[in-house]
């Protein structure tokens, strides 16, 4: 009976095994399939990593582009504002009297763009008012005056009206 005994208990360690072996194959296909879907959600982060970094080398580009061209049109605008300082000058010059009475050249300075601007004068006089009688009045006769028509300021010339 021993004997009997011995290859039952025989047949029953391998059977023992087998289950032990099965539980083993069981945790390395789950940890198989753990890896496998850790890898998956590293090449997805590698590959929002890669277009984030595309993005931040474009990002950078566009960045370098636009100082340059900020610091092209500050040039330019610098180099525009002292070609205007030149030309208001030199308009200041051209229109200026040698009167020292009529001072235009330092009423161009007066009126520099620091200068609140000065409102230009009327082209012509006001309208009279709608009340007041056409022509010349009993307490204002017409007065005839011998008094030169205007200067044309743009051609010097005497304008008639």
């Amino acid at each position: 009976m021993t004997q009997i005994q011995a290859m039952r208990g025989a047949v029953r360690t391998p059977t023992k095994g087998l289950s032990k072996m099965a539980a083993l194959q069981a945790e390395l296909e789950t940890s198989m399939q753990e890896r496998a879907e850790a890898l998956a959600a590293m090449e997805k982060l590698r590959t929002k990593e890669r277009e984030a970094h595309r993005a931040e080398v474009e990002a950078r580009e566009a960045l370098d582009k636009m100082s340059s061209e900020h610091a092209a049109l500050g040039a330019r605008v610098q180099a525009l504002e002292k070609d205007n300082a030149k030309l208001s000058e030199d308009n200041v010059a051209l229109v200026g009297h040698s009167n020292a009475k009529q001072k235009i050249q330092m009423h161009a300075k007066v009126l520099s763009p620091t200068a609140p601007e000065a409102p230009d004068p009327p082209t012509h006089p006001p309208p009279a008012p709608t009340n007041a009688p056409a022509g010349p009045s009993p307490l204002f006769p017409a007065v005839k005056c011998d008094v030169p028509p205007p200067l044309d300021v743009r051609s010097r010339t005497r304008t008639t009206r």
